[in-house]
């Protein structure tokens, strides 16, 4: 599923959020905590708005130790509106809530 925040009519995209059933498998299983983080100016080039993108990802530990992703971002602000809109969109792609959400 891609969940793309809403946006007033004409403006291009400023953010996008990927899952999928794979994704959801892992996160109901092993979902109880979550990482979210975004990078600073990782992705080069620059938008057709002039703002640079940047990546983000929903990370859990499985069993094993290993970092499981959940869910990736692409984003072109990051403001704490965007960071609402974000974790909103994760949480109904996942039809839940982690018990635990780590963020800076």
């Amino acid at each position: 599923m891609d969940g793309e925040a809403p946006r007033p009519e004409g403006e291009p995209p400023s953010m996008l959020v990927v899952v999928n059933e794979e994704m959801r498998r892992q996160f109901a299983a092993i979902g109880e905590v979550v990482t979210f983080d975004l990078t600073f100016k990782m992705i080069r080039g620059e938008s057709a708005a002039g703002g640079r993108w940047k990546l983000g990802c929903f990370l859990g530990t499985s069993p094993t130790k290993r970092m499981v992703p959940f869910a990736l971002v692409v984003t072109l602000l990051e403001n704490t509106q965007v960071y609402v809109r974000i974790l909103r969109t994760f949480f109904l792609a996942m039809k839940g809530q982690p018990a635990v959400l780590i963020t800076d």
